[in-house]
């Protein structure tokens, strides 16, 4: 038996092709890929987007995330076998830490002159040990956002916070 899978972002038709281990023609044939009607496309104006999409721990430039060439990500104490990147998401799992290397807090009128800004995260956290540990931590002089398993936390320059 043979399974194939593959993420393929634009509809119309597909060749498919199997080779056998001597670069032999075995099968060939067409595949109609149909839209999926999921907008995929990056939003506008957008200073930085992480995705982990296509992304693989076999991969030689696994330690590197990347946006319009430029590495966005320092990543610590991940083995790449039992993390790392999983099924199109990033594990962290352990000591491991990813660090991304940006922070629009600290020289907000570069990323925000309108002062306005926005920041999506997609994150999920199981098997919790410290419900008291920054998931995320966005902070520039005790100015940003922090998010722990069980809270989310916005600071103000004055000093102000507001969680839920």
């Amino acid at each position: 038996m043979i399974t194939y899978s593959d993420k393929l972002y634009e509809s119309g038709t597909k060749e498919i092709s199997i080779y056998s281990g001597n670069n032999t023609l075995v099968y060939s044939f067409l595949m109609n890929v149909v839209s999926a009607g999921i907008d995929v496309s990056e939003p506008e104006n957008a200073e930085v987007i992480l995705t982990a999409l296509n992304k693989s721990n076999s991969r030689e430039d696994r330690n590197r995330w990347l946006y319009n060439g430029v590495n966005f990500a320092e990543f610590n104490n991940f083995n790449w076998t039992s993390d790392g990147w999983q099924s199109d998401s990033l594990l962290v799992r352990g000591n491991a830490s990813v660090n991304i290397l940006i922070n629009p807090f600290k020289s907000p009128e570069d990323y925000a002159p309108d002062n306005a800004i926005t920041l999506i995260f997609k994150i999920k956290v199981q098997t919790v040990l410290d419900f008291d540990h920054p998931i995320i931590s966005c902070i520039y002089n005790s100015t940003g956002i922090d998010i722990t398993p069980q809270l989310a936390r916005m600071r103000t320059s004055n000093g102000n916070s507001v969680s839920r």
